[in-house]
């Protein structure tokens, strides 16, 4: 049960390290877009593809190392590794992006 929570705990550090460094570069990204007073930008859909999913993996990378510490400390860790796997096809969209 040690290594299991162990496990879930390292997850969830590297999720939210991960994650938290993509957010901040993305106010800086979104920062410099809106210094540049281009109508239009950034765009709603900028707004939920840049902050929006990386606080919502944030948040449920937080919310299940919680949930196992307290509910169900047997529970997988299959949440917090699709939270990181998801983190490939995002980077992926990310670097095509704005």
């Amino acid at each position: 049960m040690r290594a299991h929570m162990l496990l879930k705990m390292s997850l969830a550090v590297l999720n939210c390290a991960l994650w938290s460094g993509l957010l901040l570069l993305s106010f800086s990204l979104l920062r410099s877009v809106i210094g540049q007073h281009v109508t239009g930008y950034p765009s709603t859909q900028q707004l939920v593809f840049y902050v929006a999913i990386p606080l919502m993996m944030i948040a449920l990378s937080i919310g299940d190392a919680i949930w196992g510490l307290g509910v169900n400390q047997e529970a997988p860790n299959w949440l917090q590794a699709l939270v990181l796997a998801f983190l490939i096809p995002y980077a992926v969209a990310y670097a095509g992006g704005m």
